[in-house]
Parts: structure tokens; C-alpha cells; sequence
């Protein structure tokens, strides 16, 4: 209300107006209306014959015939005016009303498919079949006395129709007309040696519609030769093809623009035709020119360079659409609107140009790459959208379902095979690199006047606040037939633009665009917002100016960037460069190559040991983003639905904020270092605000990535510093995991009720509270009730895994086996023993003697021969973890068995790949550290020294190893420093610091059979 400059009593004054007060207030009817009126009642008995391509136009063929008669008329004069131009009369009319019909349906399908449900709800239809009796039924409602009954039913829907015919006849025209004029200089600019004869074919309604229905149009002549128009200003096409040849001549590695013809308010492309290489030396140049790009528009300040905007055109990736280059500045430059720094820093990086791997998350948590070099074919999309079922029957109906992504056409193959662009990573840094150094010596030339950089001035760039998909969304709802009554509904659904707004990102220009946005919206358009590149005022396409929109305008933008250019950006720029790239890598566990030996290896001392985890500690401090809402860390997580994710650190134990504070609350308690632990508390303001703006993030119930792995965190760090009101928090937990545990279809470690039951275990013990002992039971009944008769035992169908159940601690029947163990050890209740024992026969059944492992059963690792792991998630030592806790509570010479078998096969098979927690060699120490004081000490303690010895001399010569690809640090605790750290400080300091491999409770609240003890190393 304040926007639109009323009172609440005002604006219910006008809700409650009378409709005979409001028709006195506008004596005359309103131009549709007579309009509709008139086309009706001259129309004949006869329905439209020719539907232009669509279903239902019929119904309203009086108002298209009238549209297509007016569009003839300028055709016909556009050809007297203009002879040259390719096309007579009749063949403009064919071109532009091709997918006309298909533009009147999507106004009118839904109500029409109402209609006849509604019809077939009181009585039979008409005809044999369903076809038939849906043809009959469009058929009879496409009778004019019928079709205008229909339309005064909905007016509003009527209101739009006649709206979108004449924005069809006003671009219609425009583009013919622009056509005519252009087409000699279309022929000279593009075509020079071969003449391109008439045109053949028109393909309208490419991209999105804006601008009153305008639309990209690609169109096809008698000799093959193709264009593109654009219905928007394209300086900065041309421009940048300016600056190009300027860095080309500078030494740039020859790349490729997009020659243009520029004209006022359009301009016309060459059309790039996708190519694929010949040699994989094309593709390594590929990717150089690629990271030539790449650098080039992060100081450019561009963005939106996703799948659909760039071609694979040989060895030249080529920019198809540059309108959001030299973006201004609306506030993503300034911390404070962000929830964390890490955000915004990201935001600021060359991950903004969306050239780099990127996700999308839809509400399922799935996640779909649109990046200008990943966004492979093999995806659905984001977010479900609405599908016609059973279309052409009177079975038809609407479904919401996400749909596989068209093939595109971004990334170069050789025989038509897809080629990773993981493989070309150091071509396309050396392309970044390159640039970057090109453009730091070149900047003080780029802002020389007369540069090419400066001739961009009075150019108009694109401003995009909101993703297309969002206003997508709300158009197609919009056609609901409820909203289609009363123009006051669908003004209503359009409010939904307010909502949440307050708490969104740049919420204060979002509430200024609002107002725009809803008049675009009722053009059935998707609102666009362009600028001129020197400017700080914002235009809607509509000419609605928007003043001091930006704090800094493009220009300024661009030249602040250019000035920070510089060898500590440069490497912080390339961080992102390499950490993006994981997500084309094809598995959790990639990394099969050892890392080298190290060379001076020697008995280490508990100092040495502590010295390497303070380190992790001090890198951790130098990499914290620290802001006005806490401090966070940008890093890499695993979704076992996509891969690798570049990101803010969330709420996930696993890699994100919980696991980070946990290893540095202990440093800090260890060490007696107060600067850790103040990082330690503000990770945990930083989360515990996540969780506060986003309270539905989490979504799942398991330790490692769920609430229950949150509640770990808590309960630990509580404990650890004996503050009471984290300790109420994490009993504050419950009630959110009570409503997952009894509905749990994840059931395994990392997501479900199998990671939820040592946390709860752990928070029984530490607080008392007899909600989390309740809870813990109920999670071992949900695999109580879940389990399945499998072979010689009992396993379970996880989600991860719905058609075939695993072996292993972090998916599989080792870590059920191994939780109801533990819950049995806080029960005595014999169900969960028997069921443990049980899951334990059921992996023992895939274990092969010879190699003294059990087979990886995920889908994706079953050709033959059998597949192997040895790490703490899949194989040996995770499943040798398992066992030997399970010792603690059931007496079974099987587990001594399997233990020793998993010990032999860790030391062998489960070194030197990396030093993480998941599936690197401090999974190892953890499990050789266990044994040496559990099971056999005179025979493991030796194995202990000399692997904890070979461990620190390849940190001390190689650095700290994560486990994801490329070698990219992050910060995470089960694949990154933080669990490299933790790692270390409990060989250090066992009896200070539990094992996260277990979850164990608490060291102050274990229980006697814990194994804490002094140091495992001297």
C-alpha cells in the first residue's frame, strides 16, 4: 500500500465498490470489450478452419482473423514500399503466424480443459473415443455464440487474448517492416559472395518474451544462409567485438565475436552453427579461448553466461548474448546484504559470470547445472513445470514434473562423443591466466579514452534481479482459469511478488521494481530492466525510469574491478576456477592414484602430530570469512544426486559449518587457544542464523547431513565449554527430528535414521533429556520395521539406493549394524542386537576371502569383475569401524573375524590416496588407533606408528590433501581440513577429543567401554 500511495481504508473503500458505482465511474466500456464485442457479432456461423498451428484459436477465431486481415494489409504495403525485400504477402503472413496458435493456447487451455471437465462431470460427451469426443468438444465451444459465452464468462481472458493479438500485429509488422529496410545491408554484412535468396522460414518465439511480446527470431533463406534477429539494441554486442579485436592484436589467443549489424532498437547476428573438433588439440584451444572468456568477463562484470548463451562452434567457443555485460552495481558489492561474507565473496568472484559449473536447487533438493561449460544434456530441470497429460483427449490434465533438458550446444565433442571439461582444466587456467595478466597490463590503455572499453559508453546492458524462471512461473499460474473471472484475482496472485521481499537479497531495490514488474507481468511478458552502461538509472522496458537505482553504474563497476586486478585476486579468482571444476568430476571417491612416498620418513612425536593439526587450524583462520552476522568459510560439498557444489558452508556435518566449529572447539580446548574457539562460536552464530531465516534448509534426519548431525555439533561444543543455552538448543532440536524419524525413507548413515541414533545417544547422555533416549528408539524401530529379508540376513532399500540394498558403514548394513548396536549397548533391548547381527549376515555374504573385502554393491559399481573400496563410506574401514564398536556391546567371534580381515585390507589398499576422513588416511589412524587399544594392541600399535610416521612426512613434503578432485583445499570436515585437523588432534589427544567416525558422545559423558585413552604416538 505504501508503494502504491494509499491507506488501508482506502484500499478497502475500493475492494468494496459496488459494481454499479464502479460502471459509473467508467461510463465508457473499455476498448477490448467493444472490440470483442464487434468481432463477434460480424463473425459468421462457421468456426476458424485454419487453427495457425494451434488447438483451441479456433474458439476465438473472430478476434484472430481481424488481426491477421490488419497484419496482410501492412504486409502487403511493406512489399510496395520495399521490392527488395525477401518475402511477398502471402509468405509474411505464413512466417508469422506459424506458431501463432500455439501463442493463443497457452492462454486458453487451461480454462478450455476446465470447461470440459466440467461438461463431462454432468453429462456424456460426444464420440467413440476420447480423441473424439475432445475434438467434438473444442469443436462445439469453438461455435462464435458459444466461444463468446465462454469469453464472458472469463473476461479477463478475453482482456488478454485480444492484448496478445495486438502485440502479435505490432511485432509482427515491426519485424517484417525491419526486415524490408535491413535486408540489403543483412546481404552485404553477412552474405557478400552468395545471394541469399527469399526467405523459407521463420522460427519465432526463441528465448523469452519481453518488450510488449518481442521475441528472437532466427530466419532461414533459399540458399541455407541464416540470421538472427534480435528485437533489442546491440551496441554492446558490437562493442565487445570491438574490444576483442583489440585484445587479439595484444595477444589474446584469436577470439571469436559475434558479428552484428546495430540499429536503434534491433540489429541483426550471424547465425553460429554449432561445430565439433576434429583433434584434441582443437579441444585444448577450446578451453584456453574458454578461460580467455572466463577472465575477460569477470572484469567485465558479466554474468548470465549459461548454456544457452554460448556455442561450441569448432575450436571457438562463441558469446551468443552479451545484453548483461558491465553490469551495475545494485548492492551485490556490499557485504552487509548478504547472510554470510562467504556469499558475497562469491558473488563478487568469476562465479558470478555463471560460466563456471554452477547449481540450480530445486525444492527437492536436486540439482541441475546451467553453467556455459558444464550444464551437460544428461539433466532435468530445476524445477517441476506444468505438463498436459493424455493432450488431445478428455483425459486431459495437468501434471507438475520436472522434464529432461534439451541437448545444448555449449561444449565441443569429437565424433560426436561429449568431452569432460575436467580433462582440459590446465588449458582453461592457462586461458584465464593469460587474459588476466593480459588485461592488469593492459587496464591503464582500457581506460584511455578512445579505448574500446569507453567507446561502450551510452550502450544499454541488462540488469537482471530475479531468475526468468521465477517470473516464468507466475505468468503460467496467472492463466489459471480462477484468476481469469476478476481482474482483481489475478491481480491478487501477482501480489505474491511481495511476498518475503523484506528478507530477501537487495530488498530495498527489489520493493522499488515491484510495480514494474506487475505491469510487464500483465503483458505476459518476462520483465526486463536495462541501463545505460555509464548511468545509475534503471528503465523498464516499458520507458518507466527508475532513478539512483544503482550506487555505482557499469562503468564504474567495471573500472573498481579492473583496479583490483592484481597477483592476490588472480590466485583467490583461481581457487574458484578450480574448485568449480570438481562438479564435472564423476564420483565421491575419484581419486585412485596414490600420492607419492614421501621421501624422509621418521618417527613422529605426540608435538609433531599437534603441530600439523594447529596448522589446519591456523589455515582455517586465515580463510575465515568474517562479516556483520558471524563467520563462515567457502568450500566444496558432496550431493550424492549431483556431485561436487561450490558454496557457503551450510548446515551439513558432513562438509559444512558444524563439522568446522567442532574441530575447532576442541583445537581451542586442547591447545588453550581462545582465537579458535572464538571462530568455533562464530560458526555457530553463523548457522544457527541460517537455520533462524531458513528454518526448511535442512531436510533431512541423518548425522552427517541432517538435524541430528547439527544436534552432534551442539551437543559437543555445549559440553566442551559447559554453556547451558547451546545445550538447550540442541534439546531444542527435537522436536523438528521427532516429526522425521517415524516417516524416514533415507534410513541410512549420512541422511536417516541410522546417522540419528548415536547423536540422540550422545545428547541422552550429556543432558538427561529422556526425549533424545525416546527418539533414539524410535529411529531403531524405523529400521526395525523397514529391514528386508536379503540373502543370508536382513538389509535395507535407502533412497540412495531404492532397488538394491549396500554394503558399507555410510549407505549400507554396516552402519545399521553398527547403530542398533550401539542402541542395544543403551537399551538392552535384544531386538536391535538380533537385527545387528543379522545386517552383519547379510554383508558377509558379499565378502570374498580372497581379497578380504566386501563388494561394492551401488549400481554404478557392479560390472563385473566385482568393485572394491577401503575407506571409512564404502569398504573395509568403514565397515572394520563398525565392527570393532560393535565388539563393545555383542560378543561374536564374526566381528573379531571381520576386523581383523578389514585391518589387513586398510593397511594395504587404504593408504596415500589423500588425507581426509571419508576416504583418506586418517579413516586409517582411526581405525589402526582403535585397534591398537581395543582389540590387539602388541600387534597394532607398531602398524599405528609407522602409518601415523608415513602420514605426517607427506603433509610436512606435500601439503594437507583433501578428498576431492583437482587437489582443491576446502574447509569441510569429512573430505577437508577440518577433518584432517580432527583427525590429528585426537592422535594427539584421544582421551580430550571422541571420534566424528562413530560419533561418539562426549569424551566427559562416554561410557566405560569409550577406549579413551592417553596419546596414540608418543
Amino acid at each position: 500500500m505504501t508503494h502504491a500511495g494509499m491507506d488501508e481504508a482506502t484500499l478497502l473503500s475500493l475492494l468494496a465498490e459496488p459494481a454499479e458505482s464502479l460502471k459509473s465511474r467508467c461510463p465508457t466500456p473499455p476498448d477490448w470489450l467493444s472490440r470483442l464485442a464487434e468481432a463477434y457479432a460480424r463473425s459468421g456461423a462457421e468456426p476458424l478452419k485454419d487453427a495457425f498451428g494451434g488447438t483451441f484459436a479456433p474458439i476465438v477465431s473472430p478476434l484472430i482473423r481481424a488481426s491477421v486481415a490488419r497484419v496482410r494489409q501492412g504486409a502487403e504495403a511493406l512489399t510496395r514500399a520495399h521490392p527488395q525485400a525477401p518475402f511477398d504477402a502471402d509468405g509474411a503472413i505464413r512466417f508469422v503466424t506459424a506458431h501463432l496458435g500455439a501463442q493463443v493456447d497457452r492462454l486458453l487451455d487451461r480454462t478450455v480443459v476446465l470447461e470440459m471437465h466440467r461438461a463431462r462431470s454432468q453429462a456424456p460427451l460426444e464420440g467413440a473415443t476420447p480423441q473424439e469426443r475432445f475434438s467434438r468438444f473444442v469443436a462445439g465451444l469453438s461455435q462464435p455464440k458459444r466461444a463468446l459465452e465462454l469469453l464472458c464468462d472469463y473476461p479477463v481472458l478475453a482482456r488478454l487474448v485480444i492484448q496478445q493479438l495486438d502485440f502479435w500485429e505490432e511485432t509482427s509488422l515491426e519485424f517484417l517492416g525491419r526486415l524490408a529496410a535491413d535486408f540489403p545491408a543483412i546481404r552485404e554484412a553477412f552474405s557478400p559472395q552468395q545471394a541469399p535468396g527469399r526467405l523459407v522460414e521463420v522460427t519465432s518465439g526463441l528465448g523469452d518474451s519481453h518488450e510488449r511480446g518481442r521475441t528472437v527470431r532466427v530466419l532461414r533463406f533459399e540458399s541455407g544462409f541464416r540470421v538472427v534477429y534480435k528485437p533489442r539494441a546491440m551496441g554492446i554486442d558490437a562493442r565487445f567485438g570491438e574490444l576483442l579485436e583489440w585484445l587479439n592484436a595484444r595477444g589474446a589467443p584469436q577470439l571469436r565475436a559475434v558479428r552484428v549489424i546495430q540499429r536503434q532498437h534491433h540489429g541483426w547476428a550471424e547465425f553460429v552453427a554449432a561445430r565439433p573438433c576434429t583433434t584434441r588439440d582443437e579441444v585444448a584451444r577450446f578451453y584456453q579461448r574458454q578461460g580467455s572468456f572466463l577472465a575477460l568477463l569477470y572484469a567485465l562484470n558479466g554474468n548470465d553466461i549459461h548454456r544457452e548463451n554460448l556455442i561450441a562452434a569448432g575450436e571457438h567457443p562463441v558469446l551468443v548474448d552479451l545484453e548483461s555485460l558491465c553490469g551495475a552495481d545494485y548492492g551485490h558489492s556490499t557485504p552487509d546484504t548478504y547472510d554470510s561474507t562467504a556469499e558475497y565473496e562469491i558473488d563478487n568472484s568469476v562465479m558470478r559470470v555463471m560460466l563456471l559449473p554452477f547449481f540450480h536447487e530445486g525444492l527437492e533438493r536436486q540439482f541441475t547445472d546451467m553453467s556455459g561449460i558444464g550444464g551437460d544434456a544428461s539433466q532435468t530441470s530445476v524445477h517441476p513445470t506444468a505438463t498436459w497429460k493424455n493432450w488431445g483427449t478428455d483425459e486431459m490434465h495437468l501434471v507438475y514434473q520436472r522434464h529432461e533438458m534439451p541437448a545444448a550446444t555449449n561444449r565441443p565433442s569429437i565424433n560426436g562423443d561429449d568431452i569432460n571439461p575436467l580433462q582440459f582444466a590446465q588449458d582453461l587456467e592457462e586461458g584465464f591466466v593469460g587474459m588476466y595478466k593480459l588485461l592488469l597490463d593492459s587496464r591503464q590503455d582500457l581506460l584511455t579514452e578512445g579505448s574500446p572499453l569507453l567507446r561502450m559508453r551510452g550502450t544499454e546492458v541488462r540488469t537482471i534481479l530475479r531468475a526468468s524462471q521465477f517470473y516464468a512461473f507466475i505468468l503460467r499460474d496467472s492463466a489459471h482459469p480462477d484468476l481469469l473471472r476478476d481482474a482483481l484475482d489475478r491481480d491478487a496472485h501477482q501480489d505474491r511478488m511481495w511476498f518475503g521481499i523484506q528478507r530477501s537479497k537487495f530488498a530495498e531495490q527489489s520493493l522499488r521494481l515491484i510495480p514494474h514488474e506487475v505491469e510487464e507481468l500483465w503483458h505476459g511478458d518476462i520483465p526486463v530492466f536495462r541501463n545505460q552502461f555509464e548511468s545509475r538509472e534503471l528503465v523498464s522496458s516499458l520507458g518507466r525510469a527508475v532513478p539512483d537505482f544503482f550506487s555505482r553504474s557499469g562503468f564504474e563497476t567495471v573500472q573498481a574491478r579492473l583496479g583490483a586486478l592484481g597477483d592476490e585476486d588472480l590466485q583467490h579468482q583461481l581457487w574458484f576456477v578450480r574448485a568449480s571444476l570438481t562438479a564435472l568430476a564423476s564420483g565421491l571417491e575419484q581419486q585412485t592414484q596414490q600420492y607419492p612416498m614421501p621421501r624422509n620418513v621418521m618417527d613422529v612425536t605426540r608435538e609433531q602430530v599437534l603441530d600439523a593439526a594447529l596448522r589446519v587450524g591456523e589455515r582455517l583462520v586465515r580463510s575465515a570469512r568474517h562479516g556483520p552476522h558471524g563467520v563462515s568459510w567457502i568450500g566444496l560439498a558432496w550431493t550424492s544426486t549431483k556431485g561436487w557444489w561450490l558454496r557457503p558452508l551450510e548446515y551439513d556435518l558432513y562438509s559444512g559449518l558444524p563439522g568446522v566449529a567442532l574441530f575447532l572447539g576442541y583445537l581451542g580446548a586442547v591447545t588453550d587457544r581462545p582465537e579458535f574457539t572464538e571462530l568455533a562460536r562464530g560458526a555457530m552464530h553463523t548457522l544457527r542464523r541460517q537455520l533462524e531465516r531458513r528454518p526448511r534448509m535442512v531436510q533431512y534426519l541423518g548425522g552427517y547431513d541432517g538435524w541430528t548431525g547439527i544436534l552432534y555439533a551442539w551437543t559437543h561444543l555445549a559440553t566442551l565449554w559447559n554453556d547451558s543455552e547451546l545445550m538447550r538448543a540442541a534439546v531444542g532440536l527435537l522436536p523438528a527430528i521427532g516429526a522425521m524419524v517415524t516417516q524416514d525413507k533415507e534410513l541410512d548413515l549420512l541422511r536417516g535414521s541410522t546417522g540419528a541414533i548415536a547423536p540422540l545417544l550422545g545428547l541422552h547422555r550429556a543432558s538427561g533429556e529422556p526425549q533424545a533416549l525416546e527418539l533414539a528408539r524410535k529411529a531403531g524401530d524405523r529400521l526395525l520395521e523397514t529391514a528386508r529379508d536379503i540373502g543370508k540376513g536382513k538389509a535395507w532399500l535407502i533412497a540412495a539406493s531404492p532397488t538394491r540394498a549396500l554394503t558399507g558403514f555410510s549407505h549400507g548394513a554396516a552402519g545399521m549394524a553398527w547403530a542398533l548396536a550401539e542402541l542395544h549397548g543403551a537399551t538392552r533391548d535384544a531386538r536391535y542386537r538380533d537385527m545387528a547381527l543379522q545386517a552383519v549376515a547379510f554383508e558377509n555374504d558379499h565378502y570374498v576371502p580372497a581379497r578380504r573385502n566386501w563388494i561394492d554393491l551401488r549400481p554404478e559399481h557392479l560390472p563385473e569383475p566385482p568393485q572394491f573400496m577401503s575407506t571409512w563410506c564404502h569398504g573395509a574401514v568403514g565397515i572394520g569401524l563398525a565392527r570393532l564398536r560393535m565388539m563393545r556391546h555383542i560378543e561374536s567371534p564374526v566381528l573379531r573375524e571381520d576386523t581383523q580381515a578389514a585391518l589387513h585390507t586398510a593397511v594395504h589398499d587404504g593408504l596415500r590416496l589423500n588425507h581426509c576422513l571419508c576416504h583418506g588416511d586418517l579413516s586409517v589412524l582411526e581405525l589402526l588407533a582403535a585397534a591398537s587399544r581395543e582389540l590387539d594392541p602388541e600387534r597394532w600399535r607398531p602398524t599405528l606408528q609407522r602409518t601415523t610416521n608415513m602420514v605426517i612426512a607427506s603433509i610436512q613434503e606435500q601439503g594437507f590433501q583433501g578428498g576431492v578432485p583437482l587437489k582443491v583445499e576446502t574447509p569441510g570436515l569429512m573430505d577437508g581440513l577440518a577433518g584432517i585437523g580432527l583427525g590429528l588432534l585426537r592422535l594427539a589427544a584421544p582421551d580430550q577429543v571422541p571420534s566424528v567416525l562413530t560419533l561418539d558422545p562426549p569424551v566427559a559423558t562416554a561410557s566405560a567401554g569409550s577406549g579413551s585413552t592417553a596419546s596414540v604416538v608418543p
